[in-house]
């Protein structure tokens, strides 16, 4: 049972007054806690993998429109080398923006599959 231990240092709280540790333990891990942890973390992965595909169907492919038009205006400008930045530099930010975002969703859901595991540990 738990009881009222008044003041200490200050402050009031409750306190665990059992013989039974078993029986005492407020966190005990049940089926339904474990069940809505594991939900949760399942669902927070939603929240990367949408900043993912909305940096990958949207930012993405502006950001290669403005290098490639900036290529284009320094080989305009007189530059021959604008040719070739108008073609690699949006090739070149592909590829690390893709692997850099690959990464993070990657650990998003390591993390996820990490709590989940351990929530269903928790059962057993």
């Amino acid at each position: 049972m738990f009881q009222w231990s008044g003041a200490v240092e200050g402050r009031q709280s409750w306190g665990c007054h059992c013989r039974s540790t078993a029986s005492c333990r407020p966190g005990t891990p049940t089926l339904t806690d474990a069940v809505t942890s594991a939900t949760s973390s399942a669902y927070a992965t939603l929240l990367p993998t949408v900043d993912t595909l909305s940096a990958i169907l949207i930012s993405l492919p502006s950001y290669d429109v403005n290098l490639f038009l900036d290529g284009v205006r320094q080989a305009l400008q007189g530059d021959p080398a604008g040719i070739i930045n108008a073609m690699g530099y949006p090739i070149a930010a592909d590829t690390g923006l893709l692997t850099f975002l690959s990464f993070f969703l990657a650990y998003a859901y390591y993390c996820a599959a990490t709590s989940i595991a351990g929530d269903v540990a928790s059962l057993i």
